[in-house]
């Protein structure tokens, strides 16, 4: 789309013929029927878009556009996570970055101060060799405060004021002198700390949330690796996350209740216990429940990795302890010529199982860590090996003992294929992070349709057990008083 210039009346006809392209554009995007590549079009194409209008339009110009544009995002976010609407609190967390639990979307709300600002000075020769007088009118305005003529520089001196009570390390004299070279990625730095603010009143407002799951789950996906699935391109070989199955993981990230779980639902496990709309006991339930294979897909990609970096990885085939009659083994068993053996146990944990488990961020994965350790580490020692407990939280977050194995590996994948080590570990952070969260939907709508089916088969019963009795009592061989039956 290319920069309107002209009268105000025609820069207005413009803006609107601008919102209705994109508006367009956010349709088209339905007809892809493919929630994962729809995020990525918004993240990747359509925010690039209002950044590349709010670079050339005036603030005063971009405002109705920023706003317009954030109602189209959010209604594109509402088709993807398969919901009809969402909180305030949830669109802002969507426009948080990915490693602080978001889902990376432009908060178009904040670019135009900064996005104008930069464009200006990148351009300022131009406008000192066009206005003559742009760059006296500057200097005075910074001597005796008295406003340029141009109303372009009116709004570079504005933005510029907006943008130093943000951050007050930016002044429009340092603006000024800031050398060309120092351009390049201004945009990024002068947003900077609008970003920031936005962060973190999401943040602190998530902290103070009356349901304190929400917190939970939030600090559960803030980390680049357990946020890898939001930036997995499908590609047929374990980045694919079919519908269903992202929507679902779009709602648990963002705390969104699963229309699927029904109000008043309750678990057909021993517990009867009602089923949150979020899916947070559909996670944990172990009733009927698909939770051992998310751990078996999760323990296939780590052998997968170490395969792949040339180190033999044998499942269940070392004991964990030296004692012959403890048949205990390890998920994983990775042979390296030269170094100890290294044997690994895989734990998917949920930061929201215990209530009483303080809210640092990674304190469940460390829970399990300890809990691993503590049962395996020595005797594994024993028998000559390393021991290392993979626990991962269902959100995502490697506990520190995965992340430094997940690193090594890695770095011998680089060494055995001479691929960088940091493309390594993005590919394969993208392919575990979209196994965990393909088998965490899988096992919450399996579980919700597993009640469903024993919800259906007591009612069923519970009427033909009334029809019974009805028959018995038109036959004289019950009471007197009539018999409610249903419809």
């Amino acid at each position: 789309m290319g920069i309107p210039v002209g009268s105000a009346e025609f820069l207005y006809k413009a803006l609107d013929k601008i919102i209705e392209d994109l508006t367009s554009q956010f349709d088209k995007l339905k007809d892809l029927r493919d929630s994962q590549t729809q995020l990525l079009f918004v993240r990747q194409c359509m925010d690039a878009t209002i950044t590349h209008l709010c670079r050339g339009l005036l603030p005063s110009q971009s405002a109705v556009l920023t706003q317009a544009y954030s109602t189209l995002q959010r209604r594109a976010l509402c088709s993807i996570a398969g919901v009809q609407s969402i909180t305030d609190l949830q669109f802002d967390l969507a426009r948080c970055p990915i490693d602080k639990g978001g889902l990376g979307l432009l908060n178009a709300d904040t670019v135009a101060h900064g996005a104008f600002v930069a464009s200006t000075l990148a351009t300022l020769p131009h406008i000192y060799t066009t206005l003559p007088e742009a760059k006296s009118e500057l200097t005075a305005f910074l001597a005796t405060g008295t406003q340029p003529t141009s109303i372009t520089l009116r709004e570079f001196i504005s933005s510029a004021a907006i943008l130093a009570e943000a951050d007050k390390t930016i002044t429009l004299q340092a603006l000024l002198e800031l050398p060309a070279s120092k351009h390049k990625h201004l945009q990024r730095r002068l947003n900077k700390k609008f970003k920031d603010n936005h962060v973190s009143s999401t943040i602190t407002k998530i902290q103070n949330h009356p349901d304190h799951q929400f917190w939970r789950k939030v600090q559960s996906g803030a980390t680049a690796e357990a946020g890898a699935w939001l930036e997995a391109v499908p590609d047929g070989e374990g980045m694919d996350m079919p519908n269903t199955n992202f929507s679902n993981a779009v709602r648990n990230r963002l705390h969104i209740p699963h229309p699927y779980i029904l109000a008043g639902m309750t678990c057909n496990c021993s517990s009867l216990q009602q089923v949150d709309q979020h899916g947070i006991h559909l996670q944990m339930c172990r009733h009927e429940n698909k939770w051992l294979i998310c751990h078996e897909h999760v323990v296939a990609d780590i052998r997968s990795m170490a395969q792949a970096a040339n180190l033999t990885a044998q499942p269940n085939n070392v004991r964990v302890s030296p004692d012959p009659r403890v048949n205990k083994r390890g998920d994983l068993n990775i042979i390296e010529s030269g170094h100890k053996n290294i044997v690994i146990d895989v734990q998917i944990t949920n930061t929201c199982s215990d209530p009483n488990l303080e809210r640092r961020p990674g304190a469940a994965a460390k829970q399990s860590e300890t809990r691993k350790n503590t049962k395996y580490a020595s005797s594994v020692k024993q028998l000559g090996a390393e021991f290392y407990a993979f626990s991962v939280e269902v959100q995502g977050r490697y506990g520190e003992q995965a992340l430094k194995l997940f690193n090594y590996l890695a770095q011998q994948l680089s060494s055995a294929t001479s691929t960088r080590a940091h493309v390594a570990r993005k590919y394969w952070a993208r392919r575990i992070a979209c196994t965990i969260q393909n088998k965490v939907a899988e096992a919450q709508r399996f579980k919700a349709d597993r009640i469903r089916t024993t919800e259906f088969s007591i009612a069923f019963d519970s009427k033909t057990h009334m029809c019974q009795q009805i028959e018995t009592h038109a036959n004289g061989r019950v009471g007197d008083s009539n018999t409610t039956y249903w419809d």
